[in-house]
């Protein structure tokens, strides 16, 4: 379910003011059943899996557009909140118990996720700029940098929220994972090398990208009934996303009072990289064991 409303004035000849809010809530709603070689307790013969989380997400935004004789500047700014409206694990490194429970009408032994605290909620502000300018009377240049944020995933997020899965090794996702985060840098220019006939479109472009990719921190428990081993899921990582696109358009032509011809052809060229975690450093550990104690 969204919300949202937004207002535009030309307050003055040089400012446009635009202003927005957004809300939105989402239901997750979870019912699995899944089968997994060995269990905890033989007598049950599947994992049960059910939820239901309604997170919420909030945003505001204003910005100003700016017009001179030669200039043109777009200047705003989004804030938005995140709500996940779910529990965290109290601990991390004993993120569960083994009790009883009854599945079907049956008293078995499993692992219950002990959460108790709420996650918290998440704050994104998202500045951003733009500006253009003529450089003759059929080309202009412009420029723009942003910043800007998304949550991860709701599905790498709420990942076996109640349930560890499989026996042999079970992932536990951290609800409160840092959001995907990207800054952006873009060039262009435009240029009508044929008035009124044919114009020549370049853009280049540049993102930075943090938390990019999950993390997995594997645990060794304790012995006796908790399992082998389980993975701890949260954000990490660096991608840098960068290209070019080059567009040729002809604007609309008539001929013979009766033939309209216009078109664009578009070539663009990008790749991105990202970062890894190898764990072959002292500095990049990924392993941590609870056997002693």
């Amino acid at each position: 379910t969204t919300i949202k409303g937004d207002i535009t004035s030309q307050v003055t000849d040089n400012h446009q003011i635009k202003a927005g809010v957004q809300f939105r809530l989402t239901e997750l709603d979870m019912t699995r059943r899944s089968s997994y070689l060995g269990a905890i307790d033989p007598r049950k013969q599947y994992n049960v899996e059910i939820w239901n989380i309604k997170p919420t997400e909030f945003g505001v935004y204003l910005s100003d557009r700016m017009e001179y004789a030669g200039l043109v500047i777009n200047l705003g700014a989004r804030l938005d909140r995140w709500d996940p409206k779910a529990k965290e694990l109290d601990n991390f490194i004993a993120p569960y118990i083994t009790d009883s429970t009854y599945i079907d009408g049956t008293k078995v032994l499993d692992r219950i996720p002990v959460r108790g605290r709420d996650a918290d909620p998440q704050l994104f502000f998202s500045p951003r700029i733009g500006v253009s300018h003529p450089i003759s009377d059929e080309a202009a240049m412009y420029f723009s940098y942003s910043r800007n944020a998304q949550t991860q995933p709701f599905s790498r997020i709420f990942h076996n929220y109640n349930d560890f899965g499989s026996i042999s090794w079970p992932t536990v996702p951290k609800i409160s994972q840092a959001p995907i985060r990207s800054t952006n840098y873009e060039l262009g220019v435009q240029w009508e090398f044929m008035p009124r006939k044919f114009g020549l479109n370049f853009t280049a472009y540049l993102r930075d990208i943090e938390n990019y990719n999950p993390i997995s921190l594997v645990v060794v428990p304790r012995s006796g009934p908790r399992g082998v081993l389980y993975s701890v899921v949260s954000s990490y990582g660096y991608a840098d996303s960068r290209g070019v696109e080059v567009s040729l358009q002809a604007l609309r032509q008539t001929y013979f009072d009766f033939v309209t011809f216009m078109g664009r052809v578009n070539y663009t060229y990008s790749y991105i990289k990202a970062s890894s975690l190898a764990g072959l450093s002292a500095a990049q550990i990924t392993w941590f064991s609870t056997a002693a104690g």
